[in-house]
C-alpha cells in the first residue's frame, strides 16, 4: 500500500487546514519520532496537517510511521513511497499532495522548536506581498547535541531571488514556509537543490526572515551539505546555475557574482575549475556585478562559521 491515510479535505475540526507542514524522510529511524514529536506538539489558534513522504525506507522508518499515523489519524498523513523515487522526487511528490494555504517544509532529521509554525504562519498573514519566509536554525550533531552554531548569523529581515542566486540558500530549507501557490515546479526530470526550489518561488515576490531559532538542522554523513563538498555535486549546480541564467537573463549580474564565488569555492578545497564553470563565468559576465559580488563575500563572510559544516 503507497499511502497509509487517504488525503482528505478537512481535518478534525471541519476545516480545511491553514499550514501544512512536509516531512521527507529516508531511512531516519533514529531522528523521525523526535521530529514529528516537534511538529505535532506545536500551539497554535489554527488547523495544520502533517505530510510525511517516505522513499521507501529500509530500516525502522515505515514501522515508527505506521504506529505514529495510527496515534494521531486527523493530523499526520504518512504516504510510503512504493519504491524509492530518491530525494528531488520524493519531496516534489509530497509537496505536490498539501492541503493547506500555507507550507513548511522539514526534513525527517531536523526539528522544529516551540512557537515555529505560529510565528512564521503570522508573518505571512500580516505581510500579504511575502511569499515565503526562513528563521534562524541552531546546528546540533547526529546525537542532537547542540554545535553553538546558527544558521544564518546574519540577514536582513527580507531577501529577493537575487540574494538567492547569489549566495545559495539564506536560510535552511527546513525553515521554510511558503504560500502554496507561489510554486509553480511540480515536476522534472533531474536532481533538485534547495535554492533551485526557492529561486521558483521568488519569481513572484520576495522572502521574509524571522531572526528568532525556532529550529535545530542537524549535520550527519548523509545529509546534502555534506554531499556538496564533492566535485560531482558541485557539477551539478553549476548544470542548474547555466539552466537557471537561460530562464533568467536578467539576474547575469547575479550568477556571475555566484561563480566567482564558487570558483573560489574550489580553489579553497582543491578542486579542480571544470569547462561547465567555465562556461558559467563566460556566460554570465558583465562588468556591473561589483556590487553584487561584494555581497556574496560579505555574505560568506558573515556566515562562514556555519557554511563550513
Amino acid at each position: 500500500m503507497d499511502e497509509l491515510a487517504a488525503p482528505t479535505a478537512r481535518t478534525s475540526k471541519g476545516l480545511a487546514p491553514k499550514v501544512s507542514v512536509c516531512v521527507v524522510t529516508y531511512n531516519h529511524e533514529a531522528y523521525i519520532e523526535a521530529c514529528l514529536a516537534s511538529v505535532l506538539s506545536q500551539n497554535t489558534d489554527f488547523d495544520f496537517e502533517v505530510v510525511v513522504g517516505d522513499d521507501c525506507s529500509t530500516d525502522g522508518t515505515g514501522a515508527i510511521l505506521e504506529r505514529l499515523a495510527r496515534e494521531h489519524p486527523h493530523s499526520l498523513r504518512v504516504i510510503r513511497r512504493a519504491a524509492n523515487l530518491g530525494p528531488s522526487q520524493n519531496l516534489l511528490a509530497t509537496h505536490n499532495a498539501v492541503l493547506g494555504e500555507y507550507v513548511a517544509s522539514l526534513d525527517g532529521d531536523d526539528m522544529a522548536l516551540p512557537g515555529k509554525l505560529a510565528r512564521q504562519a503570522g508573518l505571512l498573514d500580516s505581510e500579504p506581498g511575502l511569499v515565503a519566509c526562513g528563521h534562524t536554525m541552531r546546528l546540533i550533531d547526529e546525537s542532537g547535541s547542540p554545535t553553538g552554531q546558527l544558521y544564518p548569523a546574519r540577514l536582513s529581515a527580507t531577501f529577493d531571488i537575487g540574494k538567492v542566486i547569489r549566495c545559495g540558500m539564506p536560510v535552511f530549507a527546513s525553515s521554510i514556509m511558503y504560500r502554496a501557490r507561489a510554486r509553480s515546479l511540480r515536476a522534472c526530470d533531474f536532481e533538485l537543490f534547495d535554492w533551485f526550489v526557492l529561486t521558483d518561488m521568488l519569481r513572484s515576490g520576495d522572502a521574509g526572515y524571522i531572526p528568532e531559532t525556532l529550529g535545530s538542522y542537524r549535520i550527519n554523513r548523509a545529509s546534502m551539505t555534506g554531499q556538496m563538498k564533492t566535485a560531482a555535486m558541485q557539477a551539478r549546480m553549476i548544470g542548474l546555475c547555466q539552466m537557471r541564467l537561460g530562464e533568467l537573463p536578467e539576474r547575469r549580474a547575479d550568477f556571475f557574482a555566484h561563480a566567482i564565488f564558487e570558483a573560489l569555492v574550489c580553489l579553497r578545497m582543491g578542486m579542480p575549475i571544470t569547462a561547465a564553470h567555465r562556461r558559467l563565468l563566460r556566460s554570465s559576465w558583465t562588468p556591473r556585478a561589483s556590487s553584487e559580488l561584494v555581497d556574496t563575500l560579505a555574505w560568506a563572510l558573515a556566515n562562514g562559521a556555519a557554511m563550513a559544516r
